[in-house]
């Protein structure tokens, strides 16, 4: 899910409606979600958009320099035509090695640049951080001195303000304990300067995997919302805003908010100031 300026809209596409195991490339005739959709915050209406390409776990940005909405999934890297409302391969020489899912990808405004960290590549927590230059259609593998450890499940937001992709949280699922401290951790990526920095933070949220960030410009804050966490048995409704200048948590609690729930999205409408959501219960919900 993203929302494209020039469209004003929040654009739905990929993913399932059914579980049916296993990873996307192999069950392409099982999927159902092969429809797009667009939403209105304004209008408050959900209509059917286009026909999408069958693939699942798919991440999409928009790169606000190029007016260009990209997206990276398991396969390949793909532009949205606005003009014919179809996702288009941009075939780059090279792409971010290994079928990925649960990867995320984070739009760095200043650098021009799309910065990709991590994700499942066939049941390996995978460590290494890309960027992708829209205008010169080419990805590049940064290799900074040191990054986050290998995992999926977590959720990156880029905070304008301080030009900075910010990175918290991980599914549990298959890793080796981790400690408190290293749950605690925050990370910040500056592509200027091709360096993660750790920041041990306290007071915040629950460790958790499958939650979102997005970054809210009017306050400078970065909204998290959800995710399965206390071990990943537990399904998280709570809302929490995290300001990267003075390293604090805050726990939001509006009067109405979404069920607990994973593997949503969430998006920021500028034209509405309003984060979008999408749940797995298919319904969608905004709130200011």
């Amino acid at each position: 899910m993203a929302y494209d300026p020039q469209l004003d809209a929040v654009l739905l596409f990929c993913g399932y409606d059914v579980f049916v195991g296993g990873v996307a490339w192999q069950h392409e005739m099982d999927l159902k979600a092969r429809d797009e959709w667009a939403y209105d915050v304004g209008a408050n209406r959900l209509e059917p958009w286009a026909v999408a390409p069958a693939v699942i776990y798919q991440k999409a940005v928009y790169d606000s320099q190029s007016q260009a909405l990209i997206s990276l999934g398991p396969e390949n890297t793909r532009v949205y035509n606005t003009k014919t409302r179809t996702w288009e391969k941009t075939n780059p020489a090279e792409e971010p090695p290994t079928f990925r899912w649960w990867h995320d990808l984070a739009y760095d405004s200043q650098s021009d640049r799309i910065i990709l960290f991590g994700g499942n590549g066939d049941l390996t927590q995978l460590q290494d951080t890309w960027a992708y230059d829209y205008d010169t259609n080419a990805w590049t593998e940064m290799t900074p001195a040191a990054s986050p450890k290998g995992r999926w499940g977590h959720a990156m937001a880029y905070d304008a303000e301080s030009d900075r992709v910010i990175l918290w949280g991980a599914s549990e699922i298959g890793r080796m304990p981790m400690s408190d401290k290293e749950k605690a951790t925050v990370w910040d990526y500056d592509y200027e300067t091709n360096t993660w920095t750790a920041i041990e933070s306290t007071g915040g949220p629950s460790y958790r995997g499958f939650h979102t960030t997005v970054y809210h410009p009017g306050t400078d804050r970065i909204i998290l919302f959800g995710g399965l966490s206390q071990g990943d048995v537990s399904f998280s409704h709570e809302t929490w805003s995290y300001d990267y200048n003075s390293n604090t948590w805050t726990q939001l609690t509006p009067a109405n908010h979404p069920s607990g729930r994973r593997l949503h999205s969430m998006v920021y409408d500028e034209a509405a100031d309003k984060m979008v959501l999408l749940g797995r219960n298919r319904r969608v919900t905004d709130w200011a």
